[in-house]
């Protein structure tokens, strides 16, 4: 059973109370597990699961560096699970970041993604951690590209290994490499959607063509179910002209291939969870990016559940 997020005015429709009712009932504590964001009361329910289905997966893709990519991978995970999704975050960095994020020492790893795509090994998955799974990386993956290059079906190596596990998991979040090499490839030849994270600078919104060209390219090419689920502004300083031009900009660009979601605000604390290897959620649940996450999570849920992706 899944946890569904209902607001105010969807409760009482539901039940058939008037929203001051509900809100009363809300504000009394008679509605566990019930949460005031922004001014709204929010109430969760259980509701079936999905349809049986495989395992979605979800590519986070940008072939820039420094745009929040493994930060958003992370901290939506962890709000996806909080729904009662079944999490998988699977790291396809050499740089292993999101490995480090959640605690591991990626140095002291004796399996990792490597094995499983370059021996045929089991996935190495490492469990609850803040109620997801992980798949690892380490440094010899950066050696995978060159490894691969000559290898039969190199670009279904991912998705095989993935389908594997597929049965356990309603969702595996694939934190892509900042490049456009064979391992970035492999995540979006896997995924069934791609998440696009991307920063609110003016040298990040040049870049967006030809991200979208190599998304264009793997759905020609390999993968054609692949859909653009959205778009994910990042590290957005609203005080600054700059960014708000940049936003407005990203936003009349990209609309037209995908929703443009929520921005995530620049803030030092994201830095500072990952020192503590925390979810923001956990370091600072009253940090205003804690509801936009969870506002992007609940919107990406009803999406997953509905099937209604753009292309």
């Amino acid at each position: 059973m899944r946890k569904k997020w209902l607001t105010t005015e969807e409760y009482a429709s539901v039940r058939g109370y008037s929203e001051a009712y509900v809100r009363r009932l809300a504000g009394a504590g008679e509605l566990p597990g019930a949460e005031k964001r922004g001014g709204n009361w929010m109430i969760p329910v259980v509701e079936p699961p999905l349809e049986e289905h495989p395992m979605r997966t979800i590519a986070v893709f940008n072939q820039a560096g420094g745009v929040g990519k493994t930060t958003l991978t992370y901290n939506l995970g962890y709000q996806l699970a909080q729904l009662g999704l079944k999490v998988l975050l699977v790291d396809l960095d050499p740089q292993a970041t999101l490995t480090s994020f959640l605690g591991l020492m990626p140095s002291e790893l004796s399996s990792t993604i490597y094995d499983a795509l370059l021996k045929r090994d089991p996935l190495p998955i490492s469990t609850n951690l803040y109620g997801m799974d992980l798949v690892p990386a380490n440094i010899l993956l950066a050696g995978a590209e060159l490894e691969l290059a000559s290898a039969l079906n190199r670009e279904s190596r991912l998705k095989k290994v993935l389908g594997e596990v597929s049965a356990a998991y309603d969702l595996a979040l694939v934190d892509c490499p900042p490049s456009l090499g064979l391992l970035a490839i492999l995540g979006l030849a896997a995924a069934d959607q791609v998440l696009v994270p991307v920063q609110t600078h003016f040298k990040a919104y040049l870049g967006t063509d030809q991200l979208l060209k190599t998304v264009d390219g793997v759905r020609a090419e390999l993968n054609p179910r692949l859909e653009i689920i959205g778009f994910v502004p990042m590290q957005f300083a609203r005080g600054t002209q700059h960014d708000r031009d940049v936003l407005e900009a990203l936003t009349v660009q990209l609309t037209q291939r995908g929703p443009v979601l929520p921005a995530i605000p620049q803030a030092a604390d994201f830095k500072k969870a990952t020192v503590e290897t925390k979810p923001l959620a956990l370091f600072n649940p009253r940090h205003p990016a804690v509801g936009i996450l969870q506002e992007i999570a609940d919107g990406l849920f009803q999406r997953l559940s509905s099937a209604e992706v753009r292309a």
